[in-house]
């Protein structure tokens, strides 16, 4: 990500427009030794009511094998995106950020539920 074309595009935008910003890591083994490997992504919601503009990865949670049910609409996903954000996403299993991001949301949420 080029952080001064993010920020260039931000100063050209007006004080009404957001910011978001998303991150995931995933534990990597290289070589026998554990590092974090990061996603980010930078969202910029042109006045707060307009398109926006993302630099970063985009992960959607979904699976293109057909043993899943997600993989009758990756084509339709990865179309949305593409069209809407003019950047390509990543699906499983490629989609790190996703994968894990919705797995613990997932799991946290079961062990609300069960307490």
């Amino acid at each position: 990500m080029d952080l001064d074309l993010v920020k260039a595009f931000i100063h050209a935008q007006s004080p009404e427009t957001s910011v978001y910003l998303g991150c995931d890591s995933e534990r990597v083994k290289v070589n026998g030794v554990w590092h974090a490997d990061y996603a980010l992504a930078v969202v910029v919601h042109i006045d707060s009511c307009h398109g926006c503009k993302i630099f970063g990865e985009v992960h959607l949670d979904i699976n293109p094998d057909q043993m899943h049910k997600s993989s009758v609409v990756v084509n339709q996903a990865i179309g949305y995106i593409k069209g809407t954000c003019n950047v390509i996403p990543m699906v499983k299993p490629r989609a790190f950020a996703a994968s894990y991001a919705a797995d613990r949301l997932d799991w946290v949420l079961s062990n609300r539920k069960a307490a």
